[in-house]
């Protein structure tokens, strides 16, 4: 059927195949295919595409089927994405030697993929995302502008990060603990960081929980031994401004820490957005108190310096609970922060309120999440709220935890559109309680998002919904942690008693600060 229809539009540059079932093999061949997307088309075990000019490929398989696909007719391949739990590490070589011109190379839950050599003159952008058995990456690729990782190790030490403009690393591993290579890897981790150019000015971005730290340049970088953490290298043309933009849109930190060098503005322009916060910012005065950016709730600003080469921390506050919104059900007093949502804009907006705990969740589910509904405790009785989301959805399941003693500790998904065009919902959803873990229910497709506590409970949820759940929040109770901010003020004071302490034996100097 699909030959047949490239033969009737012999003009289709584009072709996007999104779950169709009863494929088993794909022949494509004309000089107009620009693009090829095949997305979950069960049962399919051979492709071909015979498209000399064809410019981008992108296949998601099915973790239950092998697919062999051929693509040596197609040289001139600039970008090729890959999510193939069965790939093996030969199959992707051989496929990957076809591109001499490739430009972007985006590997997604490869789980087969163990060692692979990746090289290339002309290759800018480079993703490993979530191929959770690699364990070696030999990257070749001098011109590389952009990476992109998230995963439990760091397989690609080998990189040679002088020409990358940004980077992007996500470490979450609960199970990478010091006594478990964690301190391997931060050590591998630092030296990394300490490769890149520095001579560009590059900003680090730090985030974790509650708290971030950003460096405005790579010269001195202090990485905290935490976990579930993310970094992010970014451009030198990216103002301070624009990433504080970027980074508090949807949620606030507690504490957000700057290293910068003592001829930096940014400590001035902080103190100037307090004063101007103090003078009531005029920076959103069409938004509700839930919509205002993050100068609204600037609480204060301090700087001190280092003590080494000429650095200086901006440590600026936030007010708690700056999201706050709903009241609490049994008190009548605002409580809760609110942390998201995350999804589409679809839908119409919803919000359960803020109650004590979590009781029950029933999620029906399929291709995505239909709908969701939650049974809250107040004081110490159950409240069902109503259902949000459509009547589709062919599987159901229904969380029930042991309250109080047992309660939600975090909470991760995916969102994107379920056909192409469209707008994001919410793909899969995973709950972890203090005992279990619930999922992930769904398909774990599109934009990944998660929750952790750190600390505070889930007392309510709040996001959008029509025929899907279009999007979803959470209210939070209080915190009572702020471990990324501790961890890095302990290595502050290390770095500065190791310079104000007289010069040490040179075996003192030479070991490694892990």
């Amino acid at each position: 059927m699909i030959q047949n229809l490239m033969l009737s539009c012999p003009l289709i540059d584009d072709l996007r195949l999104i779950y169709c079932t009863g494929l088993k093999t794909l022949l494509l061949s004309s000089n107009k295919l620009y693009r090829v997307d095949i997305h979950f088309c069960h049962g399919l075990k051979n492709v071909e595409v015979l498209s000399p000019n064809l410019q981008t490929f992108w296949y998601h398989g099915k973790k239950s089927t092998r697919c062999k696909i051929n693509l040596a007719m197609c040289k001139d391949l600039k970008s090729l994405t890959l999510e193939d739990a069965n790939m093996s590490d030969d199959w992707f070589q051989n496929l990957l030697s076809n591109f001499s011109l490739i430009e972007q190379l985006i590997l997604s839950k490869c789980n087969a993929l163990r060692h692979i050599t990746i090289s290339g003159r002309w290759l800018k952008k480079l993703a490993l995302m979530e191929c959770r058995e690699l364990t070696e990456a030999d990257i070749d690729t001098p011109n590389l502008l952009s990476f992109e990782y998230r995963g439990q190790k760091m397989p690609f030490s080998s990189l040679n990060p002088f020409s990358l403009k940004e980077a992007k690393l996500y470490f979450e591993s609960s199970r990478l603990q010091p006594d478990n290579g964690g301190q391997l890897l931060f050590y591998e981790l630092r030296n990394f960081l300490h490769r890149f150019d520095c001579s560009k000015s590059l900003k680090l971005v730090i985030r974790s929980n509650k708290d971030v730290i950003i460096h405005e340049d790579l010269r001195e970088i202090l990485v905290p031994e935490i976990f579930d953490v993310k970094l992010e290298i970014i451009k030198p043309s990216t103002s301070l401004e624009v990433i504080l933009d970027s980074l508090l849109r949807t949620w606030h930190p507690e504490t957000l820490s700057i290293v910068s060098s003592t001829i930096s503005d940014f400590p001035e322009q902080a103190h100037m957005k307090l004063a101007d916060r103090r003078q009531a910012a005029s920076c959103c005065n069409y938004n509700t108190l839930n919509n205002k950016c993050w100068r609204h709730f600037l609480m204060d600003v301090t700087t001190e310096n280092l003590g080494f080469e000429h650095a200086n921390l901006c440590q600026l506050s936030f007010q708690e609970n700056s999201k706050e919104g709903g009241r609490d059900q049994s008190s009548g007093k605002k409580k809760s922060l609110l942390v998201g949502p995350w999804g589409g804009n679809g839908g119409s907006t919803w919000d359960d309120g803020v109650f004590n705990g979590v009781r029950e969740i029933t999620i029906v589910y399929d291709h995505c999440i239909d709908s969701i509904k939650v049974v809250y405790d107040k004081n110490g009785k159950a409240v069902a709220t109503e259902k949000h989301g459509g009547v589709g959805g062919t599987k159901r399941t229904e969380i029930k935890l042991q309250y109080p003693e047992e309660y939600l500790v975090s909470a991760s998904g995916n969102y994107c559109p379920v056909v192409y065009g469209g707008s994001p919902v919410i793909r899969s959803i995973t709950f972890k309680s203090n005992r279990r873990t619930f999922g992930p229910f769904g398909i774990e497709e599109g934009t990944p998002f998660t929750l952790s506590m750190d600390g505070r409970r889930v007392v309510g949820f709040t996001g959008r919904s029509g025929w899907y759940l279009d999007a979803i929040g959470f209210r939070l109770s209080p915190s009572q942690s702020t471990k990324l901010l501790k961890k890095f003020q302990k290595g502050i004071q290390r770095l500065t008693s190791s310079v104000a302490r007289s010069p040490a034996s040179k075996k003192d100097t030479e070991k490694p600060d892990y």
